[in-house]
């Protein structure tokens, strides 16, 4: 993936770990949670200042 190149290339400090990709939002709804989720990004949400990760049940992220 691009983007993962590109990360290795600016941070080259990083370069033996796992990349996780994250969608955080403040407001969006359950289809688009789910979308992210299919695409493998772990899902967060702010609300009241509190940023919260979705966790549901199995879900493992898609490693770039």
């Amino acid at each position: 993936m691009i983007f993962s190149r590109r990360f290795r290339d600016f941070f080259p400090e990083y370069t033996d770990k796992t990349l996780y990709g994250v969608l955080a939002f403040i407001e969006g709804s359950v289809e688009i949670q789910e979308e992210a989720q299919k695409a493998g990004l772990y899902t967060a949400s702010v609300s009241d200042g509190v940023l919260r990760f979705t966790d549901p049940n199995g879900f493992t992220g898609k490693r770039f």
